[in-house]
């Protein structure tokens, strides 16, 4: 009788320990993702002050457009300044919106000058704000693979995947202080083509854990409403700083619960410069901070300016201001076709500013820019209106049509008295002002400039 020795495979002890193995690395995985994660010890020597510089809202604003003397701002002046006048250990941060609001591909091709003005000058952090994310997610990853510019935000993700669009956050190191700054945007922004955002509040704790982690201090770069600002400070004490732009207007740092809150809206015109202690516990001993004019007492940086105007020699190659032109009912004719009716009008006319109102931009290279134009030429953005000074010359200038309005019809008709525009406007300082802004023309006083322009009435 033989008997059969049984051999128990060796294979099947090798599968039981490795099951076993993988289970008890997943039950260990589970229990470290409860832990609820300490702050990183604070180092013992830390920085006696720290600097930050904040900028916010420039909205697509190169410099001042010189329509009046003593004007402030400008990317000249500003990295000037950053590069200058910045006090070491230092931090340069955007709290965003440094594009303009309009996502034309005229502001695109603007904003990416202003990236790398700001590449230059040394940026820590650049948040994406309403304005940038109403481009296209294409366009912003255009921007992120052409150069290293540290845009962040945790809450805009990409439309089909739900992935990040840029970097949450980043960690800067000041002197052996560790501080994490995150971004994050009003989550009712109208969006571009391929971008979802995602809730500030639940974007903000989901990177809490690794932020802790791995800094000493937090910070937020935010667009966000005023009721945003103020659960974040109810419900993340762990914030040392809200750097916000938007809504919540220009403001110097104070407290809102245990988070110190700082707020600016300056289109280029201001720096806000913060200074901040630490306690031994790595907390903020003290903030404070001001806000710094950029006026003529800044010197234009020479970097900058020759990145303006090779902005400039490819705003004449691209002519922008030929893109998304509207129609009109009536047409442009030219204030020389209003002059052969009314000659004493169109010599009146002749010797006002308006008359030489595009070579106030010619003086700067600003002759092909949009934003310039607009408030320059006669029918800007029509299809029959300005189409550049070589072919269309008698629209280079502010002429009678900017007030009275296209006149084909009160040029051509057989009966123009019936057809004649409109010469006492219900409102004529409404027009003026259009152009006439703050911004551009400080306390515009209506009756002395309505002065200078009046003419006769036939």
């Amino acid at each position: 009788m033989s008997t059969k020795k049984k051999i128990f495979p060796k294979f099947f002890c090798f599968f039981l320990f490795f099951s076993l193995g993988i289970g008890l690395f997943c039950l260990l995985l589970s229990c470290k993702s409860h832990i609820v994660r300490e702050k990183l010890s604070f180092p013992p020597n830390p920085p006696k002050a720290v600097h930050l510089y904040l900028t916010a809202d420039v909205e697509g604003s190169l410099e001042p457009c010189g329509c009046k003397s003593g004007q402030i701002g400008g990317l000249p002046r500003q990295a000037q300044y950053l590069l200058k006048s910045r006090q070491s250990p230092y931090l340069v941060v955007d709290a965003g919106n440094s594009m303009s609001v309009t996502p034309t591909r005229y502001e695109f091709f603007k904003w990416y000058y202003i990236l790398q003005i700001y590449e230059k000058i040394g940026y820590d952090a650049l948040n994406l704000g309403q304005n940038e994310v109403a481009l296209s997610s294409s366009q912003i990853a255009q921007v992120t693979e052409k150069m290293p510019i540290p845009l962040i935000s945790a809450n805009v993700l990409e439309k089909d995947t739900s992935e990040l669009l840029v970097r949450p956050y980043v960690i800067k190191e000041v002197d052996g202080v560790k501080i994490a700054i995150i971004g994050l945007v009003n989550p009712k922004a109208k969006t571009g083509e391929g971008i979802v955002l995602a809730d500030p509040g639940t974007a903000f704790a989901k990177y809490l854990p690794e932020m802790l982690e791995n800094s000493h201090l937090i910070f937020v770069l935010s667009a966000l409403s005023i009721e945003q600002i103020a659960f974040l400070c109810k419900n993340f004490p762990q914030i040392g700083m809200i750097l916000n732009t938007g809504e919540t207007g220009t403001h110097l740092p104070e407290n809102k619960e245990s988070v110190v809150v700082s707020s600016l809206t300056a289109k280029s015109r201001y720096i806000q410069q913060i200074r901040f202690a630490f306690e031994p516990s790595g907390d903020l001993a003290w903030v404070n901070g001001g806000n710094v004019p950029l006026d003529e007492s800044i010197q234009d940086h020479s970097g900058t300016v020759y990145l303006l105007n090779r902005y400039r020699e490819e705003l004449g190659k691209e002519r922008f201001y030929l893109e998304q032109l509207g129609n009109s009912k009536e047409k442009y004719v030219g204030a020389s076709r209003c002059s052969m009716c009314h000659a004493e009008i169109y010599r009146s006319w002749k010797q006002t500013a308006h008359s030489r109102s595009l070579d106030s931009l010619k003086k700067k290279n600003n002759h092909h820019d949009p934003h310039c134009l607009k408030c320059h030429v006669t029918g800007f953005g029509i299809k029959n209106g300005y189409e550049g000074e070589e072919k269309t010359p008698d629209f280079a200038f502010i002429g009678c049509e900017v007030c009275h309005g296209p006149s084909s019809l009160h040029t051509f008709h057989n009966n123009p008295d019936q057809l004649r525009p409109s010469t006492s406007h219900p409102n004529p300082k409404k027009i003026c002002l259009e152009c006439h802004t703050w911004e551009h023309c400080g306390n515009f006083d209506f009756d002395t400039f309505w002065a200078r322009i009046a003419h006769p009435k036939k």
